[in-house]
């Protein structure tokens, strides 16, 4: 589920479920070599530059690194929790900007407590800076 190119071409990172819970793995996408598991979750995104991998398990956004034109990845660190409804069909609702910020479209988990509230001053304008052709 959720599969996605790196930005290289040379892999593909998707989550996959296995005895009910979510596993991110990531596999070569040409040539004959094992798939890797590099974390415990859903939704898998590449970082523009490829060189991490963020993905969402139990409300919080994990990452690992993937190492420099290599194939190994270091143990997956959590970046932040929030109370981010997973996404209910195939369609990963958050993406990761060019220079590293996240954009999520989704709502919130309605039963866990709200414990800080985000303000984004200037949105509509930041949006139009990042979507402008260059």
């Amino acid at each position: 589920m959720s599969g996605q190119f790196s930005p290289d071409g040379r892999s593909i990172a998707y989550s996959r479920m296995v005895a009910g819970l979510g596993q991110i793995v990531v596999q070569p996408y040409a040539g004959p070599a094992p798939v890797r598991q590099v974390g415990m979750g859903m939704e898998p995104r590449w970082s523009k530059d490829g060189h991490e991998l963020y993905f969402d398990q139990d409300g919080k956004t994990w990452v690992v690194a993937r190492t420099p034109g290599g194939d190994d990845y270091t143990p997956a660190r959590e970046l932040y929790a929030g109370r981010f409804r997973p996404a209910s069909n195939a369609n990963t609702p958050w993406d990761v900007t060019a220079d590293g910020r996240f954009l999520r479209v989704q709502g919130v988990e309605p039963d866990r407590r709200l414990t800080q509230i985000d303000v984004v001053l200037g949105f509509a304008r930041e949006i139009e800076t990042t979507l402008a052709p260059r």
